[in-house]
């Protein structure tokens, strides 16, 4: 389990947090970003804070975070899909500025302007 630079203490708070919003919303099936996003909180803030801004982001009607797995996967394919087209778009026009990018290996044909 990957603990997030928090201490026994700090990890006991992520597990307190997501377990009363466990209890609240049951339809919450599956949100992997759950406990990074509750462990980052809490190095910042307390725990009764944590849970709110945790809570307001999970009931909220814009559904910031993904509660099932399918809307997992659909928004994990939209930013890979969104991702790919604007940096093909930017490595375009460091190349076409003269710019050397060292390290990046895509292939040369699928940077055109035709795709920017």
């Amino acid at each position: 389990m990957v603990r997030h630079y928090l201490t026994d203490e700090g990890v006991m708070a992520v597990s307190r947090v997501l377990c009363v919003i466990a209890h609240e919303r049951p339809d919450i099936t599956y949100s992997p970003l759950l406990f990074t996003l509750t462990a980052v909180l809490l190095h910042y803030l307390d725990e009764a804070a944590c849970y709110t801004c945790v809570s307001s982001l999970v009931t909220s009607r814009h559904r910031y975070i993904a509660q099932t797995m399918i809307s997992h996967q659909a928004q994990t394919f939209c930013l890979s899909e969104l991702a790919l087209k604007h940096v093909v778009c930017t490595l375009f026009y460091f190349r076409h500025g003269g710019y050397v990018l060292s390290g990046i290996r895509l292939s040369v044909s699928r940077i055109t302007q035709q795709n920017c």
